[in-house]
């Protein structure tokens, strides 16, 4: 049995959800003859996790220099993706990132060179493309089944900094992690529309920040200033056919997160929600018949992931199951040398829906419709 020994950066949040994975894959897929090991984890705080401590290294290099691992998994804060992407890249080991690739479009797009020149696996966590549902969809837009896209809407709306008393973070401040909500949670729509729909020509973006002060730390009396959006909408236009707004929140007040795509063609329209991932709403205009279908696969990789999506009692809820479905196409690249579809989202992916979110910012800064670089 194939034995993929993984290197794992961080444990905060992040880095226990893909420890999961890990310890789960191969009780999920007992017939596919590899075994993912989580030999080492590198994190600046103690890990105190049964089972985990014991993997816990004191450097960065104690993975670098292990010659028996054979990916390294970076879950760590924003500011710190080019430091470590740099480092892994110049010791030649396969890499996968969460995203974004960087701070900035300028650092992401040196990550994505560096890797191309080493000529190494590389994947960035981009989850949605791993979803039943959307690959369904993908695949109906391509078959012409709506005709030509008008219109379409995307949404992702969280209540996770609603609470004015949350205390500040990383993540709530621009130098350390590139912006707020357009960023965040924006790069994985920008990257579905690329991905289902085609290329995005230019943006023109709106945000704000509704909570302009948070405590320093928890318990703390001592406010700071927040300098990232709580919220943003995007108007979209695609280089074809095709306009459509993203409205993202981390201020959202609904009784539960949504995150769902709306797509109106000329020939009908089709709807996706990710908490029904396997889902897909398909409007037939000519038939005038409305139908809610179970995607069944028809190209190579949507079988694929179909194969290894976590279904029935393994479904352990849409996000890591979507964290999975990643991550797996990961270790199938490695098993094979090289990236085995296309769909893949590598660094290069990663840098084209990150082009986006820049062009997002510029447009918030200058007030203006910005094109984005392709």
């Amino acid at each position: 049995m194939k034995i993929i020994n993984v290197g794992l950066i961080g444990y905060g949040k992040i880095g226990k959800v893909h420890n999961i994975v890990n310890q789960l894959t191969p009780i999920i897929l007992e017939q596919e003859g590899f075994f993912v090991n989580v030999k080492k984890i590198y994190s600046r705080h103690k890990v105190s996790t049964p089972f985990v401590s014991s993997r816990q290294v004191q450097s960065f290099n104690e993975i670098l220099q292990d010659l028996d691992i054979d990916l390294v998994d970076v879950c760590t804060p924003n500011f710190t993706h080019k430091e470590f992407a740099i480092e892994v890249i110049q010791n030649h080991k396969a890499i996968y990132l969460e995203k974004p690739l960087a701070l900035s479009y300028e650092d992401a797009q040196i990550i994505a060179d560096e890797a191309r020149k080493a000529n190494i696996i590389n994947q960035i966590g981009l989850i949605y493309r791993f979803m039943p549902g959307l690959i369904g969809i993908k695949e109906i837009i391509q078959n012409g089944e709506i005709g030509e896209i008008i219109n379409f809407r995307i949404r992702a709306l969280h209540s996770s900094y609603l609470d004015e008393k949350r205390p500040t973070a990383w993540n709530l401040r621009k130098s350390t992690s590139g912006g707020g909500p357009i960023l965040d949670l924006g790069i994985h729509l920008f990257d579905a529309i690329r991905f289902v729909m085609g290329e995005v020509k230019e943006v023109v973006a709106y945000g704000d920040t509704l909570i302009k002060k948070r405590p320093k730390c928890k318990d703390s009396k001592e406010l700071v200033d927040v300098d990232v959006e709580d919220w943003g909408i995007v108007q979209v236009q695609l280089e074809g056919s095709g306009y459509g707004t993203v409205e993202v929140s981390r201020v959202a007040s609904l009784l539960e997160e949504e995150t769902s795509f709306e797509i109106m063609g000329t020939r009908g329209s089709l709807c996706f929600d990710v908490k029904r991932p396997w889902i897909i709403e398909h409007y037939d205009q000519e038939a005038n018949i409305n139908r809610l279908s179970r995607y069944n696969a028809n190209s190579d990789f949507g079988k694929q992931v179909c194969r290894y999506y976590p279904q029935g009692n393994m479904s352990m809820g849409w996000f890591i199951n979507a964290q999975f479905a990643c991550l797996l196409n990961c270790y199938y690249n490695i098993i094979a040398e090289g990236v085995v579809f296309s769909e893949t989202p590598t660094f290069d992916e990663g840098l084209k829906a990150q082009a986006i979110v820049e062009a997002c910012y510029t447009s918030l800064q200058n007030q203006s419709r910005i094109q984005v670089v392709n």
